[in-house]
């Protein structure tokens, strides 16, 4: 799995695939995510994937500007992406918090991204520049709910999906 959703140069089994069946998103999404197993209904579930990253205080303004052309571009780039959110806040004395969010449509997309072991964060070399820490996996959580309010309108768990 990659740190803010970084991605590095896709291998061929990492490709994302146009023919795969039912059945194969069902063992991806069984092998890939311990205790989440293969889904009766095949009703549509967003996945959040989330990442944590430290840096110092003063460094932080730049790693922000450094994640747009890089985590969130890839990110937003990759096939089931349905979006970005980063969060920043001051952890301690001298120390930035970032906590990346990615959304997608479903386990077998972020697969798609990131390979078969999706738990493990992947770095650019960049990184080190920034990061205090490199914090090897990410955690991925099934979306409950979904709400939002957008120019008074109120939105919902289905709207990231609209085209």
């Amino acid at each position: 799995m990659l740190g803010p959703c970084r991605r590095p140069a896709r291998s061929p089994q990492c490709q994302p695939t146009t023919h795969t069946k039912e059945k194969d998103l069902d063992r991806i999404e069984h092998t890939l995510v311990k205790g989440v197993h293969p889904r009766k209904d095949k009703e549509k579930v967003m996945v959040a994937r989330l990442w944590r990253g430290l840096t110092p205080e003063a460094k932080a303004p730049e790693y922000q500007r450094y994640l747009e052309p890089t985590g969130v571009k890839n990110c937003l780039e990759t096939n089931g992406s349905r979006g970005v959110l980063i969060l920043r806040r001051t952890a301690s004395e001298k120390k930035t918090e970032f906590l990346f969010i990615s959304f997608w449509e479903s386990l077998e997309c972020i697969s798609r991204f990131a390979g078969t072991n999706i738990d493990k964060a992947v770095y650019y070399p960049e990184d080190r520049e920034f990061l205090l820490t490199m914090e090897p996996n990410v955690i991925h959580y099934e979306i409950a709910t979904f709400e939002f309010h957008e120019g008074g309108n109120r939105g919902s768990l289905d709207a990231p999906f609209r085209s």
